[in-house]
C-alpha cells in the first residue's frame, strides 16, 4: 500500500569528535522511517555534510557547506562532546554558525525546531583542549539565554532513545501544524512523481507487542538472577576462605605456601564472578534495547486509539516492576563493590582479579543505571510527550 507522507527535512550539525554519534543518529532516523513512517504519515529526510555536500570552493569551507545544505530544513539537530569545532569567518565554529542561521529563522517566525544534545561521557586526554571546553561551556550558557533546552547523554543507547523520542514528538508537531507556509515541510501527494513510497508490510498488532514486551521483561530477569547468584556464591566462598586463612594463622606460624594457595583460590573465585558479569551484560543490554524498541512501536500504534493510556497500562505497570528490580540489583552491586574494594593486596594474581572484578562492577552498575534511565524515558512521568 502506498501512503501519502509529510516529508520533514532534518539537518545534523556537529564538530568532528562525534562521528560515531552522527552515524547513530542517521541509523535511528532511517529505522524510524522504515518502522513508523507509514504509521505516522511522516518521513524524515536527514541532511548532513557526509551525504549532502560535494567538493567545491567558496569564501571558506563553511561557506561551501552553507550554500549546498541551504537553510531548507525543518528540524536542526546539534550534538557536542569535547570540541566546538573549527572557527569560521562569522562564528567560533562551523556548528555554531549553522545554529545561528537556524536560530535567526526561528526568531523570524519560521516553523523550525531546534534540538541540542551534549555528550558527558569521559573523554580521552588527547581530546581534551581547555580552550575548547571553555567555549563549549560558554555556548551552553548562550543556548540557555536563547531559550534552548538541551539534553545530556553518556551512552549510545541513551542517545538512540533520546533521538527516537525527538522524532516521535516532531512527527506529532509537523502532523498537527495547520499552517506550514513558514516551513519547508510539505505534504507528499500520492500522484506526485517524486512521492515517497512506503510499503506497509508490518502486520504486528498491539496485543502481539504486549506479549513480546512482557516476555522480554521476564527474560531480562535471567541475567539479573545470574549476577545476583554469582555475587551470593562468591560472598559465601569468601567467608569460607577467610575462616580457612584464620585457621592457617591460628598457630602463630604462617604457612606461606598454604596461605598463598587460599589467596589465589580467592582470585580464581573473583575471576569466575567477572566471567558471569561479562557474559550477562551484553545479553541484558540486547534484550533491554529490543524491549524498548517494541515499547515504542506499541506506543506509536496506541496513538491510533486516541492516545488511550489504558491500552498499555498493564504492560507499563509490569515494566515499572522491572525498573525497581534493576534499581535493587544496582544497590546490591554498590554494597558488593565496597567488599571487593576492601580486599587486601596479597598477591599479583589476586590484585589482577580484584581489578578485573572492580571494573566489571563499575561497568555493570553503569549498565543498570542506563537501563533505569531508558525505562524512565519510555514509561516514566514524562512519557506523555512520546507520541
Amino acid at each position: 500500500m502506498v501512503s501519502a507522507l509529510t516529508q520533514v527535512s532534518v539537518f545534523l550539525a556537529s564538530p568532528s569528535d562525534v562521528a560515531s554519534e552522527r552515524e547513530i543518529i542517521a541509523d535511528e532516523v532511517d529505522k524510524w522511517n522504515k518502522r513508523f513512517g507509514s504509521l505516522r504519515g511522516i518521513h524524515f529526510d536527514l541532511k548532513r555534510w557526509e551525504t549532502h555536500t560535494v567538493p567545491s570552493i567558496g569564501a571558506e569551507a563553511q561557506d561551501v557547506i552553507n550554500k549546498q545544505i541551504d537553510d531548507n530544513y525543518d528540524l536542526f539537530i546539534g550534538i557536542f562532546w569535547t570540541r566546538m569545532g573549527t572557527p569560521t569567518i562569522k562564528a567560533v565554529s562551523g556548528t555554531v554558525e549553522e545554529y545561528q542561521r537556524a536560530y535567526r529563522r526561528y526568531k523570524d517566525g519560521e516553523n523550525i525546531q531546534i534540538a541540542f544534545y551534549f555528550k558527558n561521557a569521559p573523554a580521552p586526554m588527547k581530546l581534551i583542549v581547555p580552550d575548547q571546553i571553555s567555549e563549549l561551556q560558554n555556548f551552553q550558557v548562550q543556548l540557555q539565554s536563547d531559550g534552548a533546552y538541551y539534553k545530556m547523554f553518556n551512552d549510545e543507547d541513551i542517545l538512540s532513545v533520546e533521538v527516537n523520542r525527538l522524532l516521535d514528538q516532531m512527527a506529532v508537531h509537523f502532523a498537527t501544524t495547520d499552517d506550514k507556509s513558514e516551513s519547508s515541510s510539505s505534504a507528499v501527494k500520492k500522484n506526485d512523481a517524486n512521492a515517497l513510497k512506503v510499503t506497509e508490510d508490518n502486520d504486528v498488532g498491539i496485543l502481539d507487542l504486549e506479549e513480546e514486551i512482557e516476555e522480554l521483561a521476564t527474560e531480562l530477569a535471567k541475567p539479573l538472577g545470574e549476577i545476583a547468584a554469582a555475587v551470593i556464591a562468591f560472598t559465601h566462598k569468601l567467608q569460607a576462605k577467610t575462616e580457612s586463612m584464620k585457621m592457617v594463622n591460628a598457630s602463630g606460624i604462617v604457612d606461606r605456601a598454604e596461605f598463598k594457595v587460599l589467596v589465589n583460590d580467592t582470585a580464581k573465585d573473583m575471576n569466575d564472578v567477572s566471567k558471569v558479569f561479562e557474559d550477562a551484560k551484553p545479553e541484558f543490554k540486547s534484550r533491554l534495547i529490543d524491549m524498548i524498541d517494541k515499547i515504542r512501536l506499541a506506543m506509536n500504534i496506541a496513538s491510533e486509539f486516541n492516545h488511550d493510556d489504558n491500552q498499555l497500562s498493564d504492560t507499563l505497570i509490569s515494566l515499572e516492576g522491572l525498573k525497581q528490580n534493576i534499581l535493587e540489583a544496582n544497590s546490591n552491586l554498590y554494597s558488593f563493590s565496597a567488599v571487593v574494594a576492601g580486599l587486601p593486596k596479597l598477591t599479583s594474581v589476586m590484585n589482577q582479579a580484584k581489578r578485573r572484578l572492580a571494573e566489571n562492577l563499575e561497568d555493570t552498575g553503569q549498565v543498570f543505571q542506563n537501563a533505569v534511565e531508558l525505562l524512565e524515558k519510555v514509561i516514566g512521568d514524562d512519557n506523555s510527550d512520546i507520541v
